[in-house]
């Protein structure tokens, strides 16, 4: 159990304690190659399928690069708790070109949600363009851009999933991952709940 939080009277003051890549997010055109490759050949167990539903569930919270709707958003243990994850691509994500890569955004690691709230408070209180908290099911998340344009996301898990407990909501996986998965699917199947609000609610709170 983590120690509580102590939050600053003044958000500029509160110090935040960054712990690590939570996940790096790029795009792929073959999702099924992309699962052999890491989960076969490089030995980074997949961890998290998602299907996202139709509508785009983030249209107007996340200013994020392309449309996500009915994409696919699978996870690879890379080790010490981070993932490399991939997007299935689809033509609102524009092209792909290998010589410049296929990167589509980074999160970074706190170790609670009060700590994603007070993060919130912090980068509003020197004047940064914040979305939402934002809860995945698996995690919960806030959005914004570096003085760069590099698009951050700072996450924190909110359910436990690894190698020998993966989260795994995709209804229908591919080839690849029922392969990788073998009886996972059966014992850690999941779903959406419906009606499930990807804005936090507790944003109301704040």
């Amino acid at each position: 159990m983590s120690a509580p939080l102590e939050t600053a009277t003044n958000p500029k003051d509160f110090k935040l304690k960054t712990r690590g890549l939570h996940h790096a997010a790029y795009l792929t055109k073959d999702m099924d190659k992309t699962i052999d490759f890491y989960h076969n050949l490089l030995n980074m167990p997949l961890v998290v399928t998602l299907a996202l539903p139709e509508p785009d569930p983030f249209a107007g919270e996340i200013p994020v690069r392309g449309d996500v709707a009915g994409t696919r958003h699978y996870f690879f243990d890379c080790g010490q708790g981070a993932s490399l994850a991939f997007f299935s691509w689809n033509e609102s994500f524009g092209d792909i070109d290998p010589d410049l890569g296929v990167m589509h955004h980074i999160s970074l690691n706190v170790e609670t949600v009060d700590e994603l709230y007070a993060l919130k408070e912090k980068l509003e209180a020197h004047g940064i363009s914040v979305t939402k908290v934002i809860d995945h099911f698996f995690c919960k998340s806030i959005y914004f851009r570096d003085p760069n344009g590099l698009y951050l996301e700072y996450s924190s898990s909110t359910i436990e999933y690894h190698e020998d407990k993966p989260f795994l909501e995709d209804p229908e996986p591919l080839d690849e991952a029922v392969k990788a998965l073998g009886d996972k699917l059966s014992d850690y199947k999941t779903q959406f709940r419906e009606g499930h609000n990807f804005v936090d609610p507790d944003n109301k709170k704040h």
